[in-house]
């Protein structure tokens, strides 16, 4: 049995030793600051100590495990409800840091992580309610309305498996709460993307996370922003090409991946006196997020406020990758890190609530999930990197102290803080001046207007943030419809237009077919009523009114079309009796009305005697036929020639008084046809 004996410079370095020996199969005995490791073989006991405890880089194909979380070791309960503390609410860092209020849009940022879980219940669609991360925005002051939708997604055999004694846990609970802390919003979705922690499984996770959708409250959704705050020191990868080309799918699609540099200082935990970048922090497709020491009494960042270089931040020069464009004015030819730093010194670190307790974290983990934060709040879509170096020193705090081992804190960029930590107020409008038109749609396809009135178009932009908004709006043509240029169209004269919506931004085109029409006021009849025999027909002609009215039609109904019916406006008499012809118009409803009476003519009359002989005071009932049975009206009126020998009433009786001679008369209503009788009265 061989021993060597490592005598390590921090409790992190002696971490970082023990859990390469353990991957490679050799004992391990810690006493303090030193590391003792066994080995059956002397030989490979040997090469451990010449390629992992020396200053030498490390062949990228030895190491594929494991994967560090950069949350601080070793972190320590506080009274949640102390005075004059030197740690901060991530509501707090939010609000010194100047974080706008959140967008309204809807946004989903994606959080990786490599073990562990988070605590609380899961419904059948991963959403997780009643848990730590709840807990901690109530206690931040968060409204439960305003609190975030959490789902958590475990991929390649992985499970939510949360415990108070693994490290994974802790990082997932603290990334999810600074999220929703920093951006406190019902509009904002954190999906949690759960892996084995593996390095040759690294890449398969942002695969996942990029291109499957989740469903989430029924509507399918993918992440715009990423928080990682795991990683190795990228020597340790054997395939950082093909990772890389996953987050440059990424920056296509204008997702911005939050990264943690590490807790390690410039020396990323390798050893010797080297510096070494932590992976995927040295890709140019990330934001590279740095740490500070802040202290800030006030809560505002003012004249008051001390923020240095936190000297385990993780910073230096990537060995792999080139320097990307947007750092051209940095020396050197490889790519620098941090691109920004934000707090994560564990002496002035965060509250949060993990397994139910009080517990101050610091690290660069801190840092990664407080950036996505604040890009979530901006609801960023475009790569952000090149606008951070371009903006110039005004939209950051320059942090001017400091040193992380190999490089110390000056003035515009370095590797300790990057280009600072950010003023959020100031930055974010440059940063959502990013925000290209993706497309646009209008609220209808057609619409029709009569002439003079007006009818509003309702133009959407994606996405919503988009920085510049402005529509140009066409009309094919104006004799028949304008519009203005907020897409209200008026109607000018019967006839059919074109509107058409422009961006000024992408040029996206959307249009609306617009139909004008003048409108009926009303509609009049050619007669107000209507006498006819039956089978007699009348044609009623209906004037519409403005004669330029665009529709025209009419409908006609008769009130008893047993009595008279009606077609196109003719009407024919069918029976006697009464009915009532209406015409009424298809726009507006207008109507008008004629009187229809159906009447068969009479021809004549007769009375049942002609002549009549009648004694003086009898009486005698005379009895008129009138011609036609069918006749409509057998109205008649009865009268005597002399009514101080007989007089008549009006239904024919006679009533004798004197004697002598008269003649009882009888005549039709209708026709005035007459017949009568001659009457001799005698004693």
């Amino acid at each position: 049995m061989s021993l060597v004996k490592i005598d390590c410079s921090s409790d992190k370095q002696r971490i970082v030793k023990e859990r390469l020996a353990l991957y490679f199969g050799f004992g391990t005995r810690v006493d303090g600051l030193t590391l003792y490791v066994t080995a059956t073989s002397a030989e490979k006991l040997s090469n451990f100590v010449t390629q992992f405890c020396v200053d030498k880089r490390i062949k990228a194909t030895v190491i594929n495990d494991p994967l560090y979380t950069y949350g601080e070791i070793q972190p320590h309960t506080v009274n949640p409800a102390a005075t004059g503390r030197s740690w901060f609410k991530a509501t707090e860092l939010a609000s010194i840091y100047a974080f706008p209020t959140p967008s309204s849009a809807k946004v989903v940022v994606g959080v990786i992580s490599f073990g562990g879980g988070l605590f609380g219940t899961l419904n059948g669609a991963g959403v997780l309610t009643g848990g730590d991360v709840q807990a901690y925005w109530a206690y931040c002051g968060i409204a439960p309305a305003n609190m975030p939708t959490v789902v958590v997604v475990p991929i390649n055999g992985a499970t939510n498996s949360p415990s108070t004694t693994d490290g994974a846990t802790d990082e997932n609970t603290l990334d999810v709460e600074t999220i929703g802390a920093c951006c406190p919003t019902s509009n904002l979705t954190i999906i949690m993307y759960i892996a084995p922690n593996t390095l040759s499984g690294f890449g398969s996770v942002f695969t996942y996370a990029l291109n499957t959708a989740v469903t989430v409250n029924g509507i399918l959704v993918k992440p715009s922003i990423l928080s990682v705050s795991w990683g190795a020191p990228e020597i340790y990868y054997s395939n950082l090409s093909t990772i890389d080309s996953i987050f440059a799918s990424a920056v296509s699609k204008g997702v911005n991946i939050c990264t943690a540099t590490g807790d390690n200082g410039s020396n990323d935990g390798v050893g010797g006196s080297g510096s070494y970048c932590d992976f995927p922090s040295s890709s140019p497709n990330v934001i590279a997020c740095g740490g500070t020491n802040l202290v800030c009494p006030n809560n505002t960042y003012d004249s008051a406020t001390r923020e240095t270089a936190w000297s385990s931040g993780g910073g230096a020069v990537s060995a792999s990758f080139a320097k990307p464009a947007y750092q051209s004015a940095l020396s050197g030819s490889y790519r620098s890190i941090p691109d920004i730093a934000s707090n994560a010194d564990p002496n002035t670190g965060v509250v949060y609530i993990v397994g139910g307790n009080y517990v101050v974290y610091g690290g660069t983990s801190v840092a990664a999930p407080t950036v996505a934060g604040y890009l979530a709040c901006l609801n960023t879509t475009s790569f952000i990197n090149p606008t951070l170096y371009s903006v110039g020193t005004a939209y950051f705090h320059d942090i001017l102290t400091g040193s992380n081992g190999a490089f110390t804190a000056k003035t515009g960029y370095d590797n300790c803080t990057g280009l600072g930590s950010v003023k959020g107020s100031s930055l974010g409008p440059l940063l959502l001046g990013t925000q290209a038109v993706t497309g646009l749609s209008l609220n209808v396809s057609t619409a029709t207007l009569r002439v003079g009135a007006t009818y509003q178009v309702v133009a959407t932009i994606v996405p919503s943030n988009a920085s510049n908004k402005t529509i140009t709006w066409t009309s094919s043509a104006t004799g028949v419809a304008t519009v203005s240029t907020s897409g209200l169209v008026r109607g000018i004269s019967n006839g059919t237009a074109t509107i058409t919506a422009t961006t000024v931004s992408g040029s996206f085109v959307a249009s609306v077919t617009v139909t004008v029409t003048t409108g009926v006021t009303g509609v009049t009849l050619s007669a107000s009523s209507l006498s006819l025999r039956p089978a007699g027909t009348a044609q009623l002609v209906a004037t519409v009114v403005p004669s330029g009215a665009s529709n025209k039609a009419v409908t006609w109904t008769s009130s008893n079309t047993g009595v008279a019916s009606v077609s196109s406006g003719l009407v024919t008499a069918v029976a006697n009796g009464n009915a009532t012809v209406r015409v009424t118009t298809a726009d507006g409803g207008f109507s008008a009305v004629t009187a229809v009476t159906v009447n068969t003519p009479v021809t004549g009359v007769t009375l049942n005697v002609t002549t009549l002989t009648v004694r003086k005071n009898q009486t005698y009932q005379f009895l008129a036929t009138v011609a036609p049975s069918e006749a409509g009206n057998k109205s008649v009126t009865w009268s005597s020639s002399n009514t101080s020998r007989a007089t008549i009433s009006s239904s024919g009786l006679l009533t004798v008084k004197a004697t002598g001679t008269l003649t009882v008369s009888v005549r039709t209503a209708d026709g005035g046809f007459t017949t009568s009788c001659a009457v001799t009265v005698t004693a």
